[in-house]
């Protein structure tokens, strides 16, 4: 099974063309910190008590992008689960690199460079190369949310970061997406943690698209 982050980071990614979805300013940034969030609550190493984000075990799990976050967690001053979506969202970029070197590892990804203009050599694409357990958890969620299946920790999870990203349109079209939203509400409300993660990450949303109103971005 992938994990949140890179389920998230497929999420985003145009499968045919190897580029990100257009999103809503910094989302995926803000949602690659909070699905890490959810990784370390998952594993049982930060213990997430509303609005506190406290940190219980160290022991690293073997994951680099969770062992790496857990030990900066660790010696981050900040307390809030906001406060530490925010910082993290700070270091995104670092977050998708790793997601994307992982998942060119594990062969779902393959790495392309396209050719633009002499000014511009190349940039890199990022095309799926083996989309199975995408489509699996795509299926699943849809089940969840359109047939009543009951949701398992991981659905909740990664239905509240796709939904909070604005990639729900990845998985539903517009019409299910009506459809579904009552159902979706319900579902992050049956986990307090996941609603807590979810008004957080509209906080933090927020606060970014506010600074970035008065240019402060």
């Amino acid at each position: 099974m992938l994990s949140l982050c890179e389920e998230l980071f497929l999420f985003a990614l145009d499968d045919t063309t190897g580029h990100m979805h257009a999103l809503p300013e910094r989302a995926l940034d803000i949602g690659l910190a909070a699905a890490v969030i959810m990784g370390l609550h998952n594993k049982k190493r930060l213990r997430l008590s509303p609005p506190h984000c406290v940190v219980e075990d160290t022991t690293p799990m073997g994951d680099p992008i969770l062992d790496e976050t857990l030990t900066k967690i660790a010696s981050h001053t900040a307390e809030t689960l906001g406060e530490n979506i925010r910082w993290l969202a700070g270091h995104a970029h670092h977050i998708r690199s790793v997601t994307i070197k992982t998942l060119i590892e594990k062969g779902i990804l393959r790495c392309e460079k396209e050719k633009l203009l002499w000014l511009v050599p190349f940039r890199r694409r990022y095309p799926v190369a083996d989309n199975e357990e995408e489509v699996l958890v795509k299926e699943q969620m849809r089940k969840v949310l359109l047939e009543g299946a009951k949701p398992n920790s991981w659905d909740i999870d990664i239905i509240t970061l796709v939904d909070a990203c604005d990639l729900m349109h990845t998985v539903l079209s517009s019409e299910e997406l009506k459809k579904a939203r009552t159902a979706m509400d319900k579902i992050k409300a049956m986990d307090p943690i996941g609603l807590a993660m979810a008004e957080s990450i509209n906080e933090v949303q927020h606060t970014f698209h506010e600074v970035v109103a008065h240019g402060m971005l």
